[in-house]
């Protein structure tokens, strides 16, 4: 039988495969890949880890979590803000993913900016500037 500290741990660790899940149907939304979404969603219903290319479960996870508390505070604020957060990619050390989160006007700013391909933001989800 599993200690509390394990089911606790247990626990952690599929919110966690969870978050980095939605994190990656979110991004495939955005770039308006709904097979890759649905395809994504399957698998984490079927138990396996889904990230995004080039970045663990656990960054995408982590990095979900960091943008949800960036939008709550800029909102609470008032403040148009966009975050750039980059992870060093898993497959080519000379690469970074760049994942931007916040305010979606803001964040076409970067993307303009950057020369970045452009992002889909659908439905009402982006209408009120928040990605």
């Amino acid at each position: 039988m599993a200690t509390k500290q394990e089911r606790q741990r247990a626990v952690v660790a599929e919110n966690r495969r969870l978050r980095a899940a939605l994190g990656t149907i979110h991004d495939l939304l955005h770039r308006d890949d709904v097979n890759g979404a649905h395809e994504a969603c399957e698998c984490a219903l079927d138990g396996e880890v889904v990230s995004q290319p080039n970045i663990t479960a656990d960054e995408t996870a982590t990095v979900h979590g960091f943008i949800a508390d960036f939008n709550a505070r800029a909102q609470r604020d008032g403040l148009m803000a966009a975050s750039v957060i980059l992870i060093p990619s898993k497959t080519d050390e000379r690469r970074v993913s760049i994942q931007l989160g916040g305010n979606v006007f803001a964040c076409k700013v970067i993307e303009d900016a950057l020369g970045m391909s452009k992002s889909t933001y659908q439905g009402e989800h982006g209408k009120d500037g928040h990605g």
